[in-house]
């Protein structure tokens, strides 16, 4: 087995300000490294509480439209019975007549079975 190995060598150069540097990229102080780092933690945090909020707003979203669904439902049960109650209505003069007639059929069959 044959290993190649090929290391990596750094050089560190020293500038002084204004001067320019020997290659392209970028120069940090370490405070402004740590600076850095910070920032691009707190970006990767606000990610996920990004993604947190997004999958919640979704299960709000899916829960509203689940609840407007159980109204349309519940509405349209009630007009059914609004409808049903309405339609037995025309009919409560018969009704009543109908009721006042037994009535007056009972009332009459008491007086008559009181007075044998």
């Amino acid at each position: 087995m044959l290993l190649i190995t090929w290391t990596a060598s750094a050089q560190v150069k020293f500038t002084e300000k204004g001067q320019p540097a020997e290659f392209t990229g970028y120069l940090f102080t370490p405070e402004k490294e740590l600076e850095v780092r910070q920032k691009l933690l707190d970006l990767d945090y606000q990610k996920v509480i990004n993604d947190s909020k997004t999958r919640e707003l979704d299960l709000h979203i899916k829960q509203v439209i689940e609840l407007n669904r159980q109204i349309d439902l519940y509405q349209t049960s009630t007009n059914k019975l609004i409808e049903r109650t309405m339609s037995d209505n025309r009919n409560t003069f018969w009704g009543g007549f109908a009721y006042f007639l037994v009535g007056a059929g009972v009332t009459t069959l008491i007086t008559y079975g009181v007075r044998k």
